[in-house]
């Protein structure tokens, strides 16, 4: 029997911490999305683009894999497109492929297939609510999830044990509100309500968080630094 060699390649996940991930935004229109995407002209630059639908919204995102350089090559063009585009903290697992000759019987030999693998994001940094936002003045905005608070931006001003809370949409008076930082969630009560407020990323212009309310998974938010940036953010969406 004549033997023959096939080259059969060989897919698993491993830990090879050299790629970076890009976050381009959250999308609940999915035309527009495909539109911004259009207008990136490298096709390159394209490809690089993932997105994942979740709760139906579109988080998209690029993985750029093991260049720095090439990372920040991409996010200057990302941005022209997506004004919001970051370099995240976090690590990705990337799939890693090896390739292998064996020795076969002709008459042995079958068709194999490998299904598409699609790179995990592995969350591997610990942020300190207490050092972020200590005797800090922030200013949150809902994402694109929350349509009755999409033009609104609420004050923060954290100090010891209390908050001021108040809305800069409407002539409001503050409120006080007490809470407490802990690892990285804030913790606050309003009207009786417990509020949780987890950190899941962070920039250098603002806190990416996800919020709870009485224990339920809410909404997305994000903390700005300056009320400039925070207004910024609302004027695109």
């Amino acid at each position: 029997m004549k033997k023959v060699f096939v080259a059969l390649v060989f897919i698993y996940a491993s830990t090879l911490f050299g790629a970076y991930e890009i976050k381009l935004g959250v999308y609940k229109n999915t035309k527009n999305l495909q539109l911004n995407i259009e207008k990136i002209k490298s096709t390159k630059y394209k490809k690089y683009i993932s997105i994942r639908r979740k709760n139906n919204l579109n988080y998209v995102h690029a993985i750029i894999d093991g260049n720095k350089k090439e990372a920040e090559r991409a996010l200057k063009i990302y941005k022209t497109i997506f004004k919001d585009a970051f370099i995240s903290h976090r690590k990705v697992v990337q799939i890693k492929k090896v390739q292998k000759k064996v020795s076969l019987k002709a008459s042995s030999i079958v068709s194999l297939t490998t299904p598409p693998q699609i790179p995990e994001i592995v969350k591997v940094k610990h942020f300190n609510a207490q050092k972020l936002l200590k005797n800090k003045t922030i200013y949150l905005c809902y994402e694109t999830d929350v349509t009755h608070s999409q033009k609104r931006i609420m004050e923060m001003k954290f100090s010891e044990g209390t908050l001021k809370y108040r809305s800069l949409l409407h002539d409001f008076t503050p409120i006080d509100v007490v809470y407490h930082f802990d690892n990285e969630s804030i913790y606050l009560e309003i009207s009786g309500i417990d509020f949780k407020h987890r950190i899941d990323d962070v920039n250098e212009n603002s806190l990416y968080l996800t919020s709870f309310i009485n224990g339920k998974k809410a909404h997305r938010l994000r903390y700005y630094f300056t009320l400039k940036d925070a207004k910024k953010y609302m004027r695109n969406l």
